[in-house]
């Protein structure tokens, strides 16, 4: 027991250190069209792409309705990494960068969400990829059992900013889930 509380506690002063020469750099901002494309397609086989994209990869189909060109999924990730950007943590002597989440020294990290797809074709099938993200942020308690302490709520569209260890971190979609669906979905039409 003594060894797990000098190892939190010299965990805790490194983070400080850390802190005291590094320098926070938010999220860059990026445009909407990372998460809307328009595609030269049917709305039947941009529907069918979607559908056998959704239900070949990590998303769970919770609701779907061709009629409207409406669908829903559900998705929860361990490797949060590459679907979340929140920034950097630069480090004023070497000048090296660090992703923000990994420098923060969390020992466990969640996402969670939904995503609606949203499919219109007037002319050429418009389809729009909007999703709900939830980043839970996970350290160990005093008994080893992990407990979030940190947790950001946005979309596809928004950020969201959280205090952690003093420091207001900033947290927004990469892009990649959306990204990655449509290059998906338009690849097999």
């Amino acid at each position: 027991m003594a060894g797990r509380r000098a190892r939190t506690c010299l965990a805790l002063l490194l983070l400080t250190a850390l802190a005291a020469c590094a320098t926070y750099v938010p999220p860059t901002a990026v445009s909407p069209e990372e998460f809307s494309q328009d595609l030269p397609a049917s709305y039947g086989r941009t529907w069918s792409a979607v559908t056998f994209v959704a239900g070949a990869s990590f998303f769970k189909i919770k609701a779907f309705e061709k009629a409207s060109g409406l669908m829903t999924l559900d998705f929860e990730l361990k490797d949060v990494t590459p679907y979340v950007d929140c920034g950097a943590a630069r480090n004023d002597t070497t000048h090296q960068t660090t992703p923000a989440l990994l420098a923060l020294g969390f020992a466990a990290l969640s996402l969670d969400g939904t995503a609606n797809i949203d499919i219109r074709a007037p002319r050429r099938t418009a389809i729009q990829f909007n999703s709900q993200y939830t980043l839970g942020g996970y350290r160990p308690n005093g008994y080893g059992e992990m407990v979030k302490v940190a947790e950001w709520q946005f979309t596809s569209a928004t950020t969201d900013t959280q205090n952690v260890n003093g420091v207001l971190v900033t947290c927004r979609s990469s892009y990649k889930i959306e990204h990655d669906f449509l290059t998906e979905v338009a690849a097999r039409l």
